[in-house]
């Protein structure tokens, strides 16, 4: 197997100003930071592998291994402000796991990655940079094989509070959903979780009978109020939304799917990319892809998708509820603020 280079690009902005003419000028620089034989960004929406501190700093993660994959895991990389480190040749953890979470917190760092049998395997520092990882496992809910598994986490930290998303086991029941959508809070660090497999009332089985793998994605935080949005096939398009740093949730339906309303014909939804964050009154702002699927089973969730539909669509509190009418006219989606851009072929 090709062994593929990872890098970063890090542009530069420059803007200078003569009367009320400006003139743009941008610079890259494109520098290896890692290698992998392996490393599938996402299903769906991204996750957060990189962040960046306040005096220019950087710390990255992404998945590496060679071809067996027995020793898959986290490559881990961090910019100290003038260099990038020495390329890393093993793993972070000392087991087997895939899809790293990555978020600086207060001093240090934490990320948490999926080992596929025991719940998510946790890594924290208490130093950007350097210094021993200490590793343990949060251990997921019992389901109804009586597994701990959880997968594709989605991390968010929060001052001094950590906040993940992942999914149980695809195979197996928990709380009456096929591979559900369960929360995770830490409020000292990630030392000891307050909240634990919570399923959040509006994302339980009285609506949805199973959830696909990175179709959540958060927003970064406003003080105490965090929110983030579940898209997808079966979904449609939901934003979740906590004053409270995660203690109650308010549910804003921004396009509810259909095929749970038994339609089988080729329909407009959205996809699972989706992408949000706050301005400075706390509004949530999101965009998402869109696409056409034709179900075939309503029951299991069973669909084709047309790959020559398209378009990135905008979103913010204020703005209506989206059917499915509204999303299949381009023209209406632009006369009214939802269309940010699509592809047209000729």
């Amino acid at each position: 197997m090709k062994k593929v280079l990872l890098v970063i690009v890090i542009l530069v902005f420059g803007f200078s100003g003569i009367a009320q003419i400006s003139n743009f000028t941008k610079a890259s620089t494109e520098v290896t930071v890692g290698t992998t034989e392996y490393d599938w960004q996402t299903f769906g929406s991204q996750y957060n592998r990189i962040y960046l501190t306040n005096d220019g700093k950087i710390g990255l993660a992404w998945i590496m291994g060679t071809g067996t994959f027995a020793d898959r895991g986290t490559g881990y990389n961090f910019y100290n402000g003038t260099t990038w480190g020495t390329l890393p040749t093993i793993r972070v953890e000392s087991v087997k796991t895939a899809y790293p979470s990555l978020c600086q917190i207060g001093a240090g760092e934490i990320f948490a990655s999926h080992n596929g049998t025991t719940g998510l395997v946790i890594n924290q520092r208490p130093a950007i940079g350097t210094g021993a990882w200490t590793e343990s496992i949060l251990l997921g809910p019992v389901n109804s094989h009586g597994g701990t598994s959880m997968l594709w986490p989605r991390m968010m930290v929060n001052g001094n509070s950590v906040h993940i998303l992942a999914l149980t086991d695809i195979n197996y029941m928990y709380q009456g959903i096929k591979s559900a959508l369960v929360y995770y809070r830490s409020t000292d660090g990630g030392i000891t979780w307050d909240k634990q497999g919570v399923v959040i009332p509006g994302l339980d089985s009285t609506i949805f009978k199973k959830f696909n793998s990175d179709t959540y994605s958060w927003a970064p935080p406003k003080g105490d109020t965090i929110a983030f949005a579940v898209s997808g096939v079966g979904v449609g398009l939901i934003l979740m939304k906590s004053f409270d740093n995660g203690e109650t949730w308010n549910k804003t339906i921004i396009f509810d799917f259909p095929y749970k309303h038994g339609n089988y014909t080729w329909t407009p939804c959205f996809d699972a990319s989706v992408s949000l964050t706050f301005d400075t009154s706390n509004n949530v702002h999101l965009v998402c892809g869109r696409m056409y699927i034709q179900v075939s089973d309503s029951t299991t969730g069973n669909y084709s998708y047309n790959s020559y539909t398209d378009g990135l669509l905008y979103w913010t509190e204020g703005m209506g509820a989206l059917d499915t009418a509204k999303l299949a006219d381009f023209d209406w989606l632009e006369d009214n603020g939802y269309l940010i851009g699509c592809l047209v072929l000729k």
